[in-house]
């Protein structure tokens, strides 16, 4: 194993852990599966602003709802920039700012067009899916739904971490490579994990609604929601898996988490689907560590703090004002 590093001016500016796995080119290795996956999003995208353009043009679609969703990823992509750019005041600040609100637009575009192009669709054919969201976005969010939804999701989300760590250290017994952070944000002091934070809120609504996108699309097809989420594992658990060490374990694990995903969305909704995402990326993109002397203890912290606030949060919404125990068992 080496270690490569570097600095700028006494700061950190370069670290790289090299093993016998590491590509020799200097750029990441682009793997198949990654083209895959970019081709299978502008697919979604574009079939997402042709069914969006015939709902606009009906008069389909919750428009308030679509733009409160727009407006708070926008909010949040500009909220990325702001907290992870580095500002200098020069002329190249301001092309950094339109590089922001670009970003932010396309973003927010994108969302906007999803969710006109399925709302329609899945009111009228799969409303349990959506019901948390849409009081959710409609501000209810002191609503008991949407905070059952929180709870699950994040109770999922941590499911799906230790999942993805079972399988971590399933292939390292067959003798994978160990897994590393992907990410240098986390551990760059307060403002690079308040970044990554901002940016897994962000993307993790953006994958919600690509995740019932594809189930919605392959429930059109199978005409049933259990063969739908059968089709959905079935891609998952090869896609994610493509030319990498031990694929039929990892196939297994991913399978499993998509099949958990699935559960979740059908039996719950969505707020539990985009919750159980951004609980997941904490919890596998920050370095988490119970040992407050450590140099990454806060950031670990923050990742910790979020989701048992999520938590409680989701439990005291879903309770609803009720007692936890009812009177007569207090009594016995």
């Amino acid at each position: 194993l080496r270690i490569e590093a570097a600095s700028w001016r006494g700061r950190p500016s370069y670290f790289r852990v090299v093993g016998p796995w590491t590509n020799p080119a200097s750029s990441p290795e682009l793997r198949a599966v990654d083209l895959i996956w970019a081709a299978w999003f502008v697919v979604v995208v574009s079939a997402g602003a042709e069914l969006a353009w015939r709902n606009a043009r009906l008069g389909r679609g919750d428009r308030r709802g679509a733009f409160r969703l727009a407006a708070f990823v926008f909010g949040n992509w500009m909220l990325l920039w702001l907290i992870g750019s580095n500002h200098v005041p020069n002329l190249a600040e301001l092309q950094s700012l339109l590089t922001g609100i670009s970003a932010s637009l396309l973003w927010a575009s994108v969302l906007w067009v999803l969710y006109i192009a399925l709302e329609p669709y899945v009111r009228r054919r799969w409303p349990q899916a959506i019901i948390g969201w849409s009081r959710m976005i409609a501000g209810r969010l002191r609503d008991p739904v949407v905070g059952g939804e929180i709870l699950v999701g994040t109770v999922a989300g941590v499911a799906v971490t230790v999942l993805y760590e079972c399988r971590q250290l399933v292939r390292a017994h067959l003798g994978a490579p160990p897994r590393f952070l992907t990410e240098a944000a986390p551990v760059d002091g307060l403002r690079g994990a308040a970044s990554m934070w901002v940016a897994h809120l962000g993307i993790s609504m953006v994958e919600a609604l690509v995740v019932l996108f594809l189930i919605f699309l392959f429930r059109l097809l199978a005409r049933n929601e259990w063969r739908a989420g059968a089709l959905y594992c079935l891609l998952i658990g090869v896609l994610n898996n493509l030319g990498i060490s031990h694929a039929a374990i990892g196939s297994l694990f991913s399978a499993a988490v998509a099949a958990l995903t699935v559960y979740i969305l059908i039996r719950y909704g969505l707020v539990a689907v985009v919750v159980s995402l951004f609980v997941n990326a904490l919890l596998l993109g920050f370095p988490l560590t119970l040992d407050f002397s450590k140099w990454y203890a806060g950031q670990s912290l923050l990742a910790l703090v979020t989701v048992l606030a999520l938590a409680v949060l989701g439990f005291r919404e879903a309770l609803a004002g009720r007692a936890l125990l009812r009177e007569e068992v207090l009594a016995r």
